[in-house]
């Protein structure tokens, strides 16, 4: 926990950004694991951003040694008093990682943290009508730009490693052929 305080000051300055241009029916969902998230959720906290809920991906890995991580934490928060996802359970299971079966729909991993498509489509259809815009500041390989696209929603996106601007382009673009 430690090393994380050295980013303390940036994380506080992007949850006040969040805070800032999130709209009055918005959402905001970031991902973590078991080691970093009371750290992000009180960083949320000093910022003014109230987190309503601790999503769990369950990626279906399985036991390995030390017991393999086989689940992610998706701190969820709204300004939207009315949000109601149609059902969504704070499990979401069924939509494998890219250890277990999510190269079948989205090809190969090309980012270190990145997440299949269809997990970022659902909480976008979760959380969004068609034609709303989606904001994602690490956008990493473009994988929520692929969603937005599948799903009818606008997007922004911004991400700092040239590497993957040029992944995520060359995605956007296979996708719109």
């Amino acid at each position: 926990m430690s090393d994380l305080a050295i980013c303390t000051p940036f994380f506080q300055e992007l949850f006040s950004g969040f805070r800032r241009v999130l709209t009055d029916d918005g959402s905001i969902y970031f991902f973590c694991d078991w080691r970093g998230y009371t750290y992000y959720y009180q960083q949320m906290l000093q910022a003014g951003v109230i987190p309503d809920n601790c999503i769990v991906w369950d990626k279906g890995s399985g036991c390995g040694n030390f017991y393999t991580f086989e689940h992610e934490f998706i701190i969820f928060a709204t300004n939207n008093r009315k949000f109601h996802a149609g059902g969504a359970r704070g499990i979401i299971h069924n939509i494998p990682s890219f250890r277990t079966g999510a190269r079948v729909s989205d090809g190969e991993k090309v980012h270190p943290t990145q997440k299949p498509v269809a997990l970022i489509a659902k909480l976008i259809k979760d959380s969004t009508v068609q034609g709303d815009i989606i904001l994602d500041c690490f956008a990493g390989s473009g994988t929520t730009a692929i969603a937005a696209m599948r799903t009818g929603r606008r997007y922004y996106c911004f991400e700092l490693q040239q590497k993957y601007v040029d992944i995520g382009r060359k995605r956007v673009a296979d996708e719109t052929v």
